[in-house]
């Protein structure tokens, strides 16, 4: 089944392509759209928190409301593993203004969501390195 996955994406990618760059290139999306590729994510990740913290907890939400209805759920982590390192992340712009505003203050590092693509998702599964992926989903 994932093959058929990969082939059924790979193939829509394709279509897509004569329209991305009118799309990747607007501003409003350009520096998202890098993000999600993984662009600056080895930078992102080397800073604030705690060297060598052992444990690895990554929190993916989409939006703002689940970024807003995850506060308690971080703050539970950093409450019993004070150690951790926390990575959140979101999909929207507004869930990444809104997580950078609530989780930060707790030591989290705010990172876009990986696109499902080809080697990006794995490559922030490598990057990061999480011991447990924590979805929040209010649906």
């Amino acid at each position: 089944m994932s093959a058929l996955y990969t082939i059924v994406t790979s193939l829509l990618l394709l279509l897509a392509l004569p329209v991305l760059p009118f799309v990747a290139g607007r501003a409003r999306y350009r520096r998202r759209r890098l993000a999600r590729l993984g662009v600056g994510l080895a930078g992102r990740l080397a800073t604030p928190g705690p060297p060598d913290a052992g444990l690895c907890f990554w929190v993916h939400a989409l939006s703002v409301g689940e970024v807003t209805s995850a506060l308690p759920l971080v703050r539970g982590l950093r409450a019993h593993w004070p150690q951790a390192r926390i990575v959140f992340s979101t999909t929207t712009a507004s869930g990444d203004q809104v997580a950078r505003t609530l989780m930060e203050p707790l030591g989290a590092t705010v990172i876009a969501a990986p696109l499902d693509l080809g080697p990006v998702a794995p490559r922030f599964v490598r990057l990061i390195r999480p011991d447990l992926f924590l979805l929040v989903e209010t649906d």
